[in-house]
């Protein structure tokens, strides 16, 4: 059987191949319907360098999708968006809010940066929010704002002022799912909703009861054992196949997902590629 996804890993906390380099961050390059999705751009120190070295041509891309509007996802919106005139641009409206980390005693600003906002501003006729589930090609939609259900499932506290003085609980955060003939592919950024709010809601708009792979970062740096054991049984009451976790999944999640699906984990790091 012919593959009906080819995701290319372009920029990762780790890196696979000879010659690419790494950065904390994420972007995928997604083939799928004939046409180039790049699923976030990292924070743009290493996409252009890996893109040419997996001879990727910029003005190749269909479309950017941009999963939130944290750095690690959104810093080489610039050099994309200069590197290809005709891009669709794919991002909720929100994304282009403030936001604010405290980790001990730093405040950090963790948006998207200014010079990215910027040339989204400039080429804005090229924008589509989408703030509600949106349609890229007839397999490929984005689920916009995702319903927070279960309330603790967000593992981190974030701010819409560096004064600390207003929660931003992320509503830009988005995946995007895939209709394949081998099942429902799940593609994630850094899954700020939550697994369970983000499946449940997905589930909710295709009317389907489990995944075939899912793909990208879990969130799971800072989770607790427990939080960890509650989402590896999870992701098997899902029917999960194919699992490639990654970016901030961190560590010791990783290994404990390692273990609960052998053979059918991957690891995402610059240079990967997944067919499905």
């Amino acid at each position: 059987m012919m593959s009906d996804i080819r995701l290319t890993v372009l920029a990762e906390n780790t890196v696979y191949k000879q010659g690419l380099i790494a950065e904390h961050g994420l972007s995928l390059l997604i083939e799928v319907d004939g046409e180039k999705i790049l699923f976030d751009t990292g924070q743009g120190m290493t996409l252009a360098h890996n893109m040419n070295e997996l001879g990727i041509d910029p003005e190749s891309i269909d479309s950017l999708v941009l999963s939130h509007s944290h750095y690690d996802h959104t810093s080489g919106v610039q050099w994309v968006l200069q590197n290809n005139s005709d891009l669709k641009v794919y991002l909720h409206s929100e994304a282009l809010k403030p936001c604010f980390s405290k980790r001990n005693t730093l405040i950090r600003d963790i948006g998207m940066p200014q010079n990215c906002k910027d040339e989204i501003e400039i080429r804005k006729e090229s924008v589509i929010w989408s703030d509600t589930p949106t349609t890229i090609t007839p397999n490929v939609t984005l689920t916009g704002s995702i319903p927070r259900l279960i309330k603790n499932e967000m593992t981190d506290t974030f701010y819409k002022d560096a004064g600390l003085t207003e929660l931003n609980t992320i509503p830009d955060d988005q995946a995007m799912f895939i209709k394949t003939s081998k099942g429902l592919v799940v593609i994630l950024g850094c899954n700020h909703s939550g697994l369970a709010n983000t499946v449940s809601y997905i589930f909710s708009l295709v009317e389907r009861n489990s995944i075939y792979a899912l793909i990208g970062g879990m969130h799971l740096r800072y989770a607790t054992s427990d939080q960890v054991t509650t989402n590896v049984l999870r992701l098997k009451e899902l029917g999960v196949q194919i699992l490639a976790p990654g970016h901030c999944t961190g560590f010791d999640s990783l290994c404990s997902l390692k273990t609960a699906f052998d053979q059918n984990f991957i690891p995402l790091s610059a240079g990967t590629v997944i067919e499905l």
